[in-house]
């Protein structure tokens, strides 16, 4: 990995026409880690082979005209919190502009379906409900997902101690 690491949107096209040559049973293709939306022409290439296609992203990059393609917006928290789990100022901002633009489109592409995702975290966990209730009467979502971390050895709690176990009653 640290020679090379990652491949060229060529190297990309490659393995998926071997796959293809191989009838791999192409279905659904997410696009994540970092911000995939940095490569958009890797995933424009890409997309054709599969029947499926969700972009997870951050929000921050204008989504491109993709009308067969799900996005989600990832979302951590309110402003404050979301900003300060990016590390970033106006990363809750850029999203919400984001997602007001695709409110307005849904008019245009009734099949568009507004869609967050949130990665529960102990830092997150006590305004999570606030979150979900945020977005879903300002924007009308169709979907707030969310994924529970429990891994608390980042925190430095034994397996079986009493800390771990009061930050997993939390959740």
């Amino acid at each position: 990995y640290e020679e090379k690491p990652e491949l060229a949107d060529d190297e990309w096209m490659e393995k998926l026409e071997s796959l293809k040559e191989m009838d791999f049973p192409f279905y659904q293709c997410s696009w994540i880690g970092g911000e995939p939306l940095l490569r958009k022409e890797l995933i424009d290439r890409g997309m054709k082979y599969f029947k499926s296609n969700l972009v997870a992203t951050n929000g921050t990059i204008e989504l491109p005209h993709w009308p067969d393609v799900n996005f989600y917006i990832s979302v951590d928290g309110k402003k404050e919190m979301h900003d300060a789990i990016r590390g970033k100022p106006e990363t809750f901002s850029n999203l919400c502009k984001t997602i007001e633009r695709l409110f307005t489109l849904r008019e245009q592409y009734p099949n568009l379906r507004l869609r967050v995702h949130s990665v529960v975290t102990p830092q997150n966990v006590g305004e999570i409900k606030a979150t979900i209730d945020f977005f879903h009467k300002k924007y009308q979502l169709d979907e707030h997902s969310l994924e529970i971390v429990r891994d608390l050895s980042m925190l430095g709690a034994h397996h079986d101690s009493p800390e771990r176990q009061a930050i997993a009653d939390q959740y």
